[in-house]
């Protein structure tokens, strides 16, 4: 939540679900070439991760918000105890306008480090009070088609796999203008509308690139009620969703102490929903951290992940955001390492 820039399966369907993965990942090596060998890897992490249950630790696919999400920096990632698979950026319908919202240079230097880049379009130029270009309901009826075409032709050019959502946290409170509760007063059915355009367009301009990009719908993960809404309302669905995502953290603004609120206990109501949702979709948690006294988290943190893992609908991927409030001390840092790694 980045606030105004602060911010089982029975064996027959487990077998059906290998065969599909593998043949994207066959597909995707294709279109990757030697580049993107490594990240298309980190990608696919999340179609492969919890299908063996049992004895083995089930691996998560772990992503990370830089504190700057401007540059891909190599030195910081790298001296990361647990290298994340996936690293974030934003980007404003500013630099969608201007042709920069594909940061190529971000999403080269990631993948030369063997990592996948995730993008987040945001529709708004980072203010509380966007022009009326950036309104849902303007891009719903085609005033940025160009752009998102020349967005999608600009990440088929790279062929490097990518992560991407747009407009993401919409049935959140009023932080973004896009929210349930925004400036815009964008109803669900907008979103919607407004999400088959974007990702319709960016596929259409990536032409057959359009297999590097995985979109995934990324609510906040309250209130719950809402879900459904922004999935399927009026006899609309939302299309090419390839990932389930859910934003969300345990004690968000509390700054001292020790967080007391738990995964199972904040979470797990809302991942079964959205499993629901789809079924046969991974569901990854595409932004979370734990509030608190800063260096006192250490214990909260393993318990968070450990939960994750835990979480019977089957979440298979966590990305924590590393800025403001919740970034992490190195003692935190090896916390996060040694649960991913050891559980």
């Amino acid at each position: 939540m980045r606030k105004a820039r602060s911010h089982a399966k029975k064996a027959s369907h487990t077998a059906h679900f290998r065969k599909a993965s593998g043949l994207r990942a066959k597909l995707l090596l294709q279109r990757a070439g030697v580049a993107g060998f490594a990240i298309v890897f980190a990608i696919l992490g999340v179609w492969f991760s919890g299908l063996s249950h049992g004895a083995t630790l089930k691996h998560l696919t772990a992503g990370w918000y830089p504190a700057d999400s401007s540059h891909y920096l190599s030195g910081t990632i790298d001296a990361l105890p647990y290298k994340p698979q996936v690293v974030s950026y934003y980007t404003s319908w500013s630099q969608l306008f201007a042709g920069t919202a594909f940061q190529r240079s971000f999403v080269h230097a990631a993948a030369q480090d063997g990592v996948a880049t995730f993008i987040e379009l945001e529709p708004w130029d980072d203010t509380r009070n966007p022009p009326s270009r950036d309104f849902l309901a303007n891009i719903a009826n085609g005033s940025s088609d160009a752009q998102l075409r020349a967005f999608g032709a600009q990440v088929a050019a790279e062929h490097l796999p990518v992560w991407i959502t747009f407009a993401h946290e919409m049935n959140g409170g009023s932080w973004y203008p896009w929210n349930l509760g925004g400036s815009e007063h964008a109803t669900p059915s907008t979103w919607i509308k407004a999400w088959n355009r974007v990702t319709n367009d960016v596929d259409a301009g990536a032409g057959s690139g359009r297999s590097l990009i995985s979109w995934v719908w990324a609510p906040n993960f309250g209130p719950p009620a809402t879900f459904s809404e922004y999935f399927s309302n009026n006899g609309q669905i939302a299309q090419n969703v390839n990932i389930m995502g859910l934003d969300g953290y345990l004690c968000h603004n509390q700054t001292t102490g020790t967080c007391t609120q738990t995964y199972s206990s904040t979470f797990t109501a809302t991942t079964h929903i959205i499993r629901s949702l789809r079924p046969n979709l991974p569901l990854v948690i595409t932004e979370t951290g734990v509030g608190g006294g800063i260096g006192t988290r250490a214990a909260q943190i393993t318990d968070l992940v450990r939960g994750i893992r835990a979480d019977p609908a089957n979440v298979t991927g966590v990305l924590w955001f590393n800025e403001g409030g919740f970034i992490m001390t190195n003692m935190e840092k090896n916390a996060w390492a040694s649960v991913l790694t050891n559980g």
